[in-house]
Protein backbone atom coordinates (compact mmCIF):
# COMPACT_ATOMS: atom_id res chain seq x y z
CA UNK A 1 0.00 0.00 0.00
CA UNK A 2 1.34 3.40 -0.99
CA UNK A 3 2.21 5.62 1.97
CA UNK A 4 0.22 8.79 2.49
CA UNK A 5 2.05 12.12 2.30
CA UNK A 6 1.11 14.81 4.82
CA UNK A 7 2.09 18.28 3.57
CA UNK A 8 2.94 21.33 5.65
CA UNK A 9 4.48 24.65 4.70
CA UNK A 10 7.60 25.92 6.44
CA UNK A 11 5.62 28.83 7.85
CA UNK A 12 2.79 26.54 8.96
CA UNK A 13 5.27 24.24 10.71
CA UNK A 14 7.04 26.91 12.75
CA UNK A 15 3.87 28.82 13.59
CA UNK A 16 2.25 25.60 14.84
CA UNK A 17 5.17 24.44 16.96
CA UNK A 18 6.08 27.90 18.30
CA UNK A 19 2.50 29.13 18.64
CA UNK A 20 1.92 31.92 21.13
CA UNK A 21 -0.38 34.90 21.73
CA UNK A 22 -4.18 34.71 21.43
CA UNK A 23 -6.80 33.79 18.83
CA UNK A 24 -8.89 36.95 19.07
CA UNK A 25 -8.15 38.59 15.71
CA UNK A 26 -11.25 40.80 15.48
CA UNK A 27 -9.31 44.04 15.94
CA UNK A 28 -7.14 45.38 13.17
CA UNK A 29 -8.30 43.12 10.36
CA UNK A 30 -8.34 46.04 7.92
CA UNK A 31 -4.89 47.13 9.06
CA UNK A 32 -3.56 43.60 8.57
CA UNK A 33 -4.84 43.52 4.99
CA UNK A 34 -3.27 46.90 4.26
CA UNK A 35 0.01 45.80 5.83
CA UNK A 36 0.06 42.64 3.71
CA UNK A 37 -0.34 44.62 0.50
CA UNK A 38 2.28 47.19 1.49
CA UNK A 39 4.56 44.41 2.72
CA UNK A 40 4.41 42.61 -0.63
CA UNK A 41 5.47 45.78 -2.43
CA UNK A 42 8.32 46.35 0.02
CA UNK A 43 9.46 42.73 -0.35
CA UNK A 44 9.85 43.18 -4.10
CA UNK A 45 11.62 46.51 -3.66
CA UNK A 46 14.19 45.05 -1.26
CA UNK A 47 14.75 42.00 -3.44
CA UNK A 48 15.41 44.13 -6.53
CA UNK A 49 17.95 46.23 -4.63
CA UNK A 50 20.12 43.31 -3.50
CA UNK A 51 22.30 42.82 -6.59
CA UNK A 52 23.22 39.90 -8.83
CA UNK A 53 24.33 37.56 -6.01
CA UNK A 54 20.79 37.60 -4.64
CA UNK A 55 18.29 35.00 -5.87
CA UNK A 56 14.71 35.85 -4.84
CA UNK A 57 11.85 33.46 -4.09
CA UNK A 58 13.80 30.20 -3.88
CA UNK A 59 11.54 27.15 -3.61
CA UNK A 60 12.76 24.54 -1.12
CA UNK A 61 11.30 21.18 -0.16
CA UNK A 62 12.08 18.00 1.73
CA UNK A 63 10.17 14.75 2.22
CA UNK A 64 10.80 12.87 5.46
CA UNK A 65 9.85 9.26 6.12
CA UNK A 66 7.92 9.26 9.41
CA UNK A 67 7.33 5.50 9.42
CA UNK A 68 3.63 5.11 8.63
CA UNK A 69 3.55 8.15 6.35
CA UNK A 70 5.73 10.73 4.65
CA UNK A 71 5.87 14.37 5.76
CA UNK A 72 6.50 16.96 3.06
CA UNK A 73 7.82 20.34 4.24
CA UNK A 74 8.09 23.07 1.63
CA UNK A 75 8.15 26.82 1.12
CA UNK A 76 9.81 29.75 -0.62
CA UNK A 77 12.73 31.57 0.94
CA UNK A 78 12.49 35.32 0.32
CA UNK A 79 16.05 35.27 -0.97
CA UNK A 80 19.37 33.44 -1.03
CA UNK A 81 22.68 35.31 -1.20
CA UNK A 82 25.57 33.22 -2.51
CA UNK A 83 29.32 33.90 -2.73
CA UNK A 84 32.31 31.75 -3.63
CA UNK A 85 35.10 32.01 -1.05
CA UNK A 86 38.80 32.18 -1.95
CA UNK A 87 39.19 28.48 -1.15
CA UNK A 88 36.44 27.66 -3.65
CA UNK A 89 33.78 26.77 -1.08
CA UNK A 90 30.27 28.18 -1.33
CA UNK A 91 28.86 30.64 1.17
CA UNK A 92 25.08 30.89 1.41
CA UNK A 93 22.90 33.30 3.37
CA UNK A 94 19.14 32.76 3.65
CA UNK A 95 17.37 36.12 3.71
CA UNK A 96 14.00 36.30 5.44
CA UNK A 97 12.24 39.66 4.94
CA UNK A 98 9.64 40.92 7.41
CA UNK A 99 7.85 44.28 7.21
CA UNK A 100 6.03 46.11 9.98
CA UNK A 101 4.62 49.51 10.92
CA UNK A 102 6.52 49.67 14.21
CA UNK A 103 10.04 51.07 14.66
CA UNK A 104 12.37 48.29 13.51
CA UNK A 105 15.40 50.06 14.99
CA UNK A 106 14.09 49.23 18.45
CA UNK A 107 14.34 45.50 17.80
CA UNK A 108 17.07 43.92 19.91
CA UNK A 109 16.73 40.44 18.39
CA UNK A 110 14.69 38.73 15.66
CA UNK A 111 11.24 37.42 16.49
CA UNK A 112 11.61 33.74 17.36
CA UNK A 113 9.07 32.44 14.84
CA UNK A 114 10.70 34.51 12.07
CA UNK A 115 14.13 33.18 13.00
CA UNK A 116 12.80 29.61 13.02
CA UNK A 117 11.35 30.09 9.54
CA UNK A 118 14.73 31.22 8.23
CA UNK A 119 16.44 28.31 9.98
CA UNK A 120 14.10 25.85 8.25
CA UNK A 121 15.04 27.30 4.88
CA UNK A 122 18.71 27.20 5.87
CA UNK A 123 18.42 23.50 6.67
CA UNK A 124 16.62 22.75 3.40
CA UNK A 125 19.10 24.76 1.32
CA UNK A 126 22.15 23.40 3.13
CA UNK A 127 20.97 19.82 2.70
CA UNK A 128 20.20 20.31 -0.98
CA UNK A 129 23.65 21.75 -1.72
CA UNK A 130 25.63 19.66 0.82
CA UNK A 131 26.97 22.73 2.64
CA UNK A 132 28.82 22.49 5.93
CA UNK A 133 27.29 25.71 7.24
CA UNK A 134 24.56 28.18 6.31
CA UNK A 135 23.87 31.72 7.50
CA UNK A 136 20.47 33.25 8.11
CA UNK A 137 19.71 36.93 7.77
CA UNK A 138 16.58 38.51 9.21
CA UNK A 139 15.73 41.69 7.31
CA UNK A 140 13.20 43.90 9.11
CA UNK A 141 11.84 46.91 7.27
CA UNK A 142 9.58 49.72 8.48
CA UNK A 143 6.68 50.34 6.12
CA UNK A 144 6.48 53.97 7.23
CA UNK A 145 10.15 55.05 7.09
CA UNK A 146 11.62 52.20 4.99
CA UNK A 147 14.40 51.87 7.57
CA UNK A 148 16.01 48.44 7.57
CA UNK A 149 17.49 46.49 10.46
CA UNK A 150 19.24 43.16 9.91
CA UNK A 151 20.28 40.29 12.16
CA UNK A 152 22.63 37.55 10.95
CA UNK A 153 23.65 34.19 12.41
CA UNK A 154 25.69 31.29 11.06
CA UNK A 155 24.83 27.66 11.82
CA UNK A 156 26.61 24.40 11.15
CA UNK A 157 24.48 22.02 9.11
CA UNK A 158 24.67 19.50 11.96
CA UNK A 159 23.10 22.09 14.28
CA UNK A 160 20.34 22.83 11.80
CA UNK A 161 19.69 19.13 11.24
CA UNK A 162 19.28 18.43 14.96
CA UNK A 163 17.05 21.49 15.39
CA UNK A 164 14.87 20.63 12.35
CA UNK A 165 14.44 17.04 13.53
CA UNK A 166 13.24 18.40 16.86
CA UNK A 167 10.67 20.59 15.11
CA UNK A 168 9.35 17.60 13.18
CA UNK A 169 9.09 15.50 16.33
CA UNK A 170 7.11 18.26 18.04
CA UNK A 171 4.79 18.52 15.05
CA UNK A 172 4.51 14.73 14.85
CA UNK A 173 2.10 14.70 17.78
CA UNK A 174 -0.39 16.37 15.46
CA UNK A 175 0.40 14.45 12.26
CA UNK A 176 0.09 11.11 14.07
CA UNK A 177 -3.38 12.15 15.19
CA UNK A 178 -4.19 13.45 11.70
CA UNK A 179 -3.05 10.19 10.12
CA UNK A 180 -4.94 7.98 12.59
CA UNK A 181 -8.11 10.00 12.15
CA UNK A 182 -7.76 9.77 8.36
CA UNK A 183 -7.53 5.99 8.56
CA UNK A 184 -10.69 5.83 10.67
CA UNK A 185 -12.53 8.10 8.27
CA UNK A 186 -11.41 6.28 5.13
CA UNK A 187 -12.37 2.89 6.55
CA UNK A 188 -15.83 4.11 7.54
CA UNK A 189 -16.53 5.70 4.15
CA UNK A 190 -16.15 2.42 2.25
CA UNK A 191 -19.27 0.88 3.76
CA UNK A 192 -21.37 4.04 3.95
CA UNK A 193 -24.85 3.84 2.40
CA UNK A 194 -27.42 6.55 1.73
CA UNK A 195 -29.33 6.90 5.04
CA UNK A 196 -32.82 7.46 3.56
CA UNK A 197 -35.09 6.19 0.83
CA UNK A 198 -34.42 8.29 -2.23
CA UNK A 199 -36.94 11.02 -2.96
CA UNK A 200 -38.02 11.85 -6.48
CA UNK A 201 -35.03 13.11 -8.46
CA UNK A 202 -32.65 12.81 -5.49
CA UNK A 203 -30.74 9.82 -6.81
CA UNK A 204 -29.99 11.61 -10.08
CA UNK A 205 -28.76 14.60 -8.10
CA UNK A 206 -26.46 12.35 -6.05
CA UNK A 207 -24.97 10.96 -9.26
CA UNK A 208 -24.46 14.43 -10.72
CA UNK A 209 -22.69 15.70 -7.60
CA UNK A 210 -20.48 12.60 -7.47
CA UNK A 211 -19.42 12.92 -11.11
CA UNK A 212 -18.84 16.66 -10.73
CA UNK A 213 -16.44 16.13 -7.82
CA UNK A 214 -14.53 13.35 -9.59
CA UNK A 215 -14.12 15.55 -12.67
CA UNK A 216 -13.16 18.58 -10.54
CA UNK A 217 -15.89 20.70 -12.11
CA UNK A 218 -18.53 23.03 -10.67
CA UNK A 219 -22.23 22.26 -10.36
CA UNK A 220 -25.04 24.80 -9.98
CA UNK A 221 -28.50 23.46 -9.17
CA UNK A 222 -31.91 24.72 -8.14
CA UNK A 223 -34.49 22.61 -6.36
CA UNK A 224 -37.50 23.33 -4.16
CA UNK A 225 -37.57 23.01 -0.39
CA UNK A 226 -37.91 19.39 0.68
CA UNK A 227 -36.13 17.91 -2.33
CA UNK A 228 -33.26 16.71 -0.13
CA UNK A 229 -30.54 18.93 -1.57
CA UNK A 230 -28.26 18.93 1.47
CA UNK A 231 -28.05 15.17 1.87
CA UNK A 232 -27.83 14.74 -1.91
CA UNK A 233 -24.70 16.91 -1.81
CA UNK A 234 -23.13 15.65 1.44
CA UNK A 235 -23.38 11.92 0.71
CA UNK A 236 -21.69 11.86 -2.72
CA UNK A 237 -19.10 14.38 -1.50
CA UNK A 238 -18.13 12.04 1.33
CA UNK A 239 -18.05 9.03 -1.01
CA UNK A 240 -16.03 10.86 -3.67
CA UNK A 241 -13.40 12.48 -1.45
CA UNK A 242 -13.59 11.00 2.04
CA UNK A 243 -11.80 7.81 1.17
CA UNK A 244 -8.85 9.44 -0.56
CA UNK A 245 -8.05 12.92 0.67
CA UNK A 246 -6.10 13.60 3.85
CA UNK A 247 -7.47 17.10 4.33
CA UNK A 248 -10.81 18.36 5.65
CA UNK A 249 -14.02 18.61 3.60
CA UNK A 250 -16.21 21.66 4.13
CA UNK A 251 -19.98 22.05 3.92
CA UNK A 252 -21.57 25.48 3.96
CA UNK A 253 -25.35 25.39 4.29
CA UNK A 254 -28.27 27.18 5.94
CA UNK A 255 -29.62 25.95 9.26
CA UNK A 256 -33.15 25.74 10.49
CA UNK A 257 -34.41 27.48 13.60
CA UNK A 258 -33.36 24.54 15.74
CA UNK A 259 -29.80 24.75 14.40
CA UNK A 260 -30.10 21.47 12.51
CA UNK A 261 -28.51 20.74 9.16
CA UNK A 262 -28.00 17.75 6.92
CA UNK A 263 -24.53 16.80 8.08
CA UNK A 264 -25.75 15.16 11.27
CA UNK A 265 -27.29 12.06 9.73
CA UNK A 266 -24.14 11.01 7.84
CA UNK A 267 -22.06 11.44 10.98
CA UNK A 268 -24.30 10.39 13.88
CA UNK A 269 -21.94 8.88 16.48
CA UNK A 270 -24.82 6.86 17.98
CA UNK A 271 -25.99 5.26 14.75
CA UNK A 272 -24.83 4.17 11.28
CA UNK A 273 -22.58 6.67 9.63
CA UNK A 274 -19.04 7.96 9.60
CA UNK A 275 -17.01 9.35 12.49
CA UNK A 276 -16.27 13.01 11.97
CA UNK A 277 -15.14 16.20 13.63
CA UNK A 278 -17.19 19.25 12.78
CA UNK A 279 -17.92 22.79 13.85
CA UNK A 280 -21.13 24.70 13.32
CA UNK A 281 -21.91 28.43 13.50
CA UNK A 282 -24.23 29.33 16.38
CA UNK A 283 -26.46 31.94 14.73
CA UNK A 284 -24.44 34.81 16.20
CA UNK A 285 -21.61 34.23 13.75
CA UNK A 286 -19.33 32.53 16.26
CA UNK A 287 -17.96 29.02 15.81
CA UNK A 288 -18.73 26.36 18.41
CA UNK A 289 -18.20 22.57 18.60
CA UNK A 290 -21.04 20.71 16.92
CA UNK A 291 -21.92 18.63 19.98
CA UNK A 292 -20.90 15.16 18.80
CA UNK A 293 -20.67 13.98 22.41
CA UNK A 294 -24.36 14.58 23.14
CA UNK A 295 -23.69 17.81 25.06
CA UNK A 296 -25.36 21.05 24.07
CA UNK A 297 -23.19 23.51 22.22
CA UNK A 298 -22.32 26.67 24.08
CA UNK A 299 -20.97 30.04 23.07
CA UNK A 300 -17.19 30.15 22.87
CA UNK A 301 -15.75 33.38 24.32
CA UNK A 302 -13.03 35.21 22.38
CA UNK A 303 -9.74 33.42 22.90
CA UNK A 304 -7.84 36.24 24.56
CA UNK A 305 -4.54 34.91 25.83
CA UNK A 306 -5.42 31.40 24.67
CA UNK A 307 -1.79 30.37 24.21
Amino acid sequence: MKKQTIRISVRGLVEFVLRSGDIDNRAGAGVQQEAMQAGSRMHRKIQKSMGTSYEPEVFLKTIVDMGRYFMSVEGRADGVITHVREDGSKEAVIDEIKTMYSDVMKLEAPVEVHRAQAMCYAYLYGTRHALSEVSVQMTYCSLETEEIRRFRETFLLEELTEWFDGMLQSYRKWTDFQYDWGQIRQKSVKGLEFPFSYRSGQKELVRDVYRTILRKKQLFLQAPTGAGKTMAAVFPAVKATGGRTGGPDFLSDCQGRNGSSGHGRCADPHGPGIPRQSYSPDGQGETVPAGTDGMQSRRVPPGKGAF
